[in-house]
Parts: C-alpha cells; sequence; structure tokens
C-alpha cells in the first residue's frame, strides 16, 4: 500500500527532473546552432537556403517519426493551428536568427537570444495576466546582467548585428507565449513535425523566388 500511496509523487518527480534534463539538452542545442551556421554560411548557402535544409531535414526525421507510431491521425484543426504557428510565429524567430549570426559571432548571438527569458515574462504579464514569481524575477535579473555586460563589451560589430539579436529575442518571445495556448492540447511531437514542416515550406518559397535554390557542396555543410 505504501508504495501504491507514493507512486504519484515519484512519477511527479521524474516527470519533473525528465523535464529539466530535456531543458538542458535544448539549451546545449541552443549553444551550437551559431556555430552550424556559420560552416553552413561557410560552404556559399544563404541564410534562406540554409533554413530551407535545416528545417527539411528536421521535417523528414519526424514525420519517419510520426507515421511510423500513428500520430500523424489528428483533426484538421489541430493542423492548421500547428501550421500557423510555424509560418507566422516560428519561421521569422529563426530566420531572423540566421540573419544575426551574419552580423555577429555565433556565441554573441547567442546571448542576445537569451534576452528572450525578460521578454517572456513581459509579455506573460502583459496578455496572460501571469503574475511574476520571485524565482523568475532573479533568473531575469541575472538574465538582463548577462547580457548588459554583453553590450558593454560589444566589440566592433555593426549596430545592426545588436538590433537584429534583441528582435530574435523578442520574437521568439512572442513565439512562445502564443504557442503556450496554441499547443497547450497539441501533441508535442506531432506540433514539432507540423511547425518544421511550415517552416520548411516558408524558406524554400523564400529560396524559389529570390532564384537561390542550391545544394549544399562541401563535407562541412552538409554535416552542419
Amino acid at each position: 500500500m505504501a508504495a501504491t500511496t507514493d507512486a504519484p509523487g515519484s512519477a511527479g518527480a521524474a516527470g519533473r527532473a525528465g523535464g529539466i534534463a530535456l531543458a538542458l539538452v535544448s539549451a546545449s542545442a541552443f549553444a551550437t546552432l551559431g556555430l552550424f551556421a556559420r560552416y553552413i554560411y561557410a560552404g556559399g548557402l544563404s541564410v534562406q537556403q540554409a533554413l530551407a535544409w535545416r528545417f527539411t531535414v528536421a521535417a523528414f526525421l519526424l514525420w519517419a517519426w510520426l507515421l511510423s507510431t500513428g500520430r500523424w491521425r489528428r483533426p484538421a484543426a489541430e493542423y492548421r493551428r500547428a501550421v500557423l504557428l510555424g509560418v507566422l510565429g516560428f519561421s521569422p524567430q529563426a530566420g531572423l536568427y540566421f540573419l544575426t549570426v551574419r552580423y555577429l559571432n555565433p556565441g554573441l548571438a547567442g546571448l542576445l537570444l537569451y534576452l528572450y527569458p525578460a521578454f517572456v515574462v513581459l509579455l506573460s504579464l502583459l496578455f496572460l495576466k501571469k503574475k511574476i514569481r520571485v524565482p523568475q524575477a532573479i533568473a531575469l535579473v541575472l538574465s538582463l546582467a548577462g547580457c548588459a555586460l554583453t553590450l558593454w563589451t560589444r566589440g566592433d560589430y555593426p549596430a545592426v548585428g545588436y538590433a537584429l539579436g534583441v528582435a530574435v529575442a523578442v520574437s521568439y518571445a512572442a513565439y512562445l507565449v502564443a504557442g503556450e495556448r496554441v499547443l497547450a492540447s497539441l501533441d508535442p511531437v506531432f506540433a514539432t513535425t507540423v511547425v518544421m514542416s511550415s517552416a520548411a515550406l516558408v524558406y524554400w518559397t523564400v529560396s524559389a523566388l529570390t532564384g537561390a535554390v542550391m545544394v549544399p557542396q562541401s563535407a562541412s555543410a552538409v554535416l552542419a
């Protein structure tokens, strides 16, 4: 009986630990994103080409998983919501980040991206009426202090790079705040698959309209 009583708490703790582990993996992946973008640019691809290939590969792998597990069977309304989030929310944010890396080094671009928690808190307060909790406030102050130090010793980079970096943070925060409601009732793997597919379609369309569709040539660009 004791084991049965303790199970819900244990499951909750395990779920929280798993969530924290996934968040750390996600942060590590974000940390490498700008570096890989540099390798792709060195291979001759433009921003839109790099993003088109990136999201195509991601969508292909995710669709393989979705189809094999049968999780693609969802109502049309869920597809519509995920597509809109991918086209209007995720795609602009990703494009701005890859464009920022054109002007700033990946480390600096990444630090500016991490202004987004401040904007998430602000947008959640304004639009979702969420109160700021003490841990959030502490994390917010530390985040802003780190970004202030980064800008204080900004080095020889154009102002447009910093403007784009801040725009990335704002757009990513807006995507997360909007996505909180849109994605609340959606299967996460399904939602991610549709968002990646939508983003791939957006950037293949942009590439085609600019006459800049190409296949990565160098091994480093392909691997990146």
